[in-house]
Formats: C-alpha cells, sequence, structure tokens
C-alpha cells in the first residue's frame, strides 16, 4: 500500500484500530515518524498520547542492529551477542541521557500515563527488521499492560510475523 505521507497512513490505519475504541488505551508514540500519525489515531478515537521514550543499543559493528533497548526506567539486551561489558554500559548511560534531555523537552514536569492494565497502541511510521520495536515491546510488557497492540503503515513480513 502506498501512501502520500503520514496523515494518509495515519487515515488508513485508523479503521484497523476501531475494534479498540471503546477499550481504556493510550497510544505511545515512536518519535519522530510515529508521532505524527499517532497523532491523528489519538485525536480520531479521544484516546491519550504519549511518546514511546526507548531506544535501541546497536552492535559496536552495526549499529542498525538492535542488540537491546533502553528507557528512562529499564534495559532489556539480547544475550545472543557476545559484547563488551563496558560498550553496554556506557550506551545505556549516553541513551538515557538523550532520553530524559527528550523527556524535558516534549513533557516538561508532567509525568507519563500509567499503562498498567491498559491497551497500549504502539505507533511508528514504519519498520525495518523489527528487532528495536520488538525489544520497546517488552520493556513496555514489563509495565503490566492488558494488551499491547503494534501498529506500523510500512513493514516486511518477517517484521510483520514478530508481532502476531
Amino acid at each position: 500500500m502506498l501512501y502520500k505521507d503520514r496523515y494518509d497512513a495515519a487515515l488508513k490505519l485508523i479503521p484497523f484500530l476501531k475494534k479498540y475504541k471503546d477499550e481504556n488505551c493510550v497510544i505511545l508514540a515512536v518519535p519522530r515518524g510515529g508521532i505524527p500519525i499517532a497523532y491523528y489515531i489519538a485525536k480520531y478515537y479521544k484516546f491519550p498520547l504519549e511518546l514511546l521514550l526507548a531506544k535501541k543499543i546497536g552492535h559496536p559493528w552495526n549499529p542498525e542492529l538492535a542488540i537491546g533497548a533502553v528507557s528512562l526506567e529499564d534495559t532489556i539486551i539480547d544475550e545472543r551477542h557476545t559484547i563488551p561489558k563496558p560498550y553496554i554500559t556506557n550506551a545505556i548511560k549516553q541513551i538515557r541521557k538523550a532520553l530524559a534531555e527528550r523527556q524535558k523537552k516534549f513533557m516538561g514536569d508532567r509525568m507519563p500515563v500509567d499503562i498498567k492494565n491498559k491497551t497500549v497502541i504502539v505507533i511508528d511510521d514504519g519498520v525495518a527488521t523489527g528487532n528495536t520495536l520488538e525489544a520497546a515491546v517488552k520493556l513496555i510488557a514489563k509495565k503490566q499492560p492488558q494488551r499491547i497492540v503494534v501498529a506500523v503503515p510500512v513493514a516486511p513480513v518477517e517484521a510483520k510475523e514478530k508481532f502476531n
């Protein structure tokens, strides 16, 4: 499916999310590309919109390969990779600093909405391998939502299968 822009992508995702319209939902938008799509969906369904403040830890020799993910509160590491501990520790520190700055910039002193026992809809503008999003979903799951729904307009079949 082709999209004119992120607004068009949002309009095409809206019908797929109709089954959640009466649930206690929170939308988590992946900065930056997911924010415009999430904005229109949240507005349409009158769901609260939050930023998904999580970022992948890239492999030292291939930064696009996610070896884990970091949020302000937690970390997930894929143990299949043998990465030196100092690299991971330094990456976590740098990522958390950047996430804290982003949270302050976009949210000020407002605390994020509690997602426990809620349906969380994660929205991004697209997925390549799905590894980064998969790690972010694992971080979200630790906060005990009722359900996690991933909604993206563009993803390869291999990535789509990770979230079914």
